[in-house]
């Protein structure tokens, strides 16, 4: 009970932060529009587009934490816990489109560089970043650590650098009226945003198709289990993420005959649960197990066969 207790006031946190953080956002993405069309500078209107999709993902994950603290129903057993991890894959699948588009335009402005208006870009740089880093900040102080909030945290991140970038390429502009700064500046921003895109995409997609977590093994799990004095076998062992902060595993596990017919198998199941939980490098705090007898693997395993 304290457990959930726990996550709710930390659901409950992570919706404020995640509130405080999209209404910055929605401010330096207005402002920063409109220094786009001011300025012509390519890098703020790709930090401007960057800011828009980290907006749109801010919207997500504020309604994802708002909709993971609905408790679980008949047609949800597990709630909406899963939704942390479609938000995130969703955030990660736009800003790599982003961020490709980004680079190339970067190397078309190359090739064809154009003046802009530096004193202009530099104090619309200035308000991106220093409101970047204020919503940074806001979101590194939630505890949950959620992925839907890691998420954020890497956007903002992201955004911080890429409205740092910005500003370096006015501050070019304006003392040596350099004009390919600008360009390069949005090609920074590009391959800043890739291939930490590209990190977060491959995560969780691996959760989405119950991949076993990369802190875990199968097969030193199903090694431990059987250094059991009671277990003769283990099969169907299954270890998943149904999301960010929870690891789900079940198995079937072959039992000593005279372990089941003293009326141990309770004290059995106790044992191999706290196991789960405190002997992995990821603790496993949802475990499922069937107990078999010796008599009965065997005769389902050759039915099987």
């Amino acid at each position: 009970m304290g457990h959930a207790h726990d996550q709710s006031t930390a659901g409950a946190a992570s919706v404020t932060r995640l509130g405080w953080a999209l209404g910055i956002s929605v401010v330096i993405l207005i402002v920063q529009l409109w220094g786009s069309v001011l300025t012509g500078s390519l890098a703020l209107l790709g930090d401007t587009a960057h800011i828009a999709v980290d907006s749109s993902g801010l919207v997500i994950a504020f309604i994802t934490a708002m909709l993971i603290k609905r408790p679980a129903s008949s047609l949800h057993s597990w709630g909406l816990q899963r939704l942390d991890v479609v938000a995130a894959f969703v955030q990660a699948s736009i800003l790599i489109v982003v961020g490709t588009f980004l680079i190339i335009g970067a190397f078309t402005r190359l090739a064809a560089p154009s003046p802009i208006q530096g004193t202009l870009l530099l104090v619309f740089g200035l308000v991106g970043l220093v409101g970047n880093l204020i919503s940074l900040m806001i979101l590194v102080g939630d505890t949950s650590k959620s992925m839907n909030v890691r998420a954020a945290i890497l956007d903002m991140f992201a955004d911080s650098l890429g409205s740092f970038a910005v500003v370096v390429a006015a501050v070019i502009e304006m003392v040596w009226g350099w004009s390919y700064a600008d360009a390069i500046a949005a090609l920074f921003i590009g391959i800043l945003i890739i291939p930490r895109a590209i990190k977060l995409f491959r995560e969780t997609l691996g959760i989405l198709l119950e991949a076993t977590p990369r802190e875990l093994d199968s097969q030193d799990i199903i090694e431990h289990f059987l250094r059991k004095e009671f277990v003769v076998g283990v099969h169907d062992l299954h270890v998943t993420q149904l999301s960010s902060h929870l690891p789900v595993l079940t198995a079937h596990i072959v039992v000593r005959d005279e372990e089941l017919l003293s009326g141990n198998s309770q004290q059995a199941l106790i044992e191999l649960q706290q196991c789960a939980m405190e002997h992995f490098p990821l603790s496993i705090e949802h475990s499922t197990f069937q107990l078999e007898s010796e008599d009965a693997s065997c005769a389902l395993h050759n039915a099987h066969s």
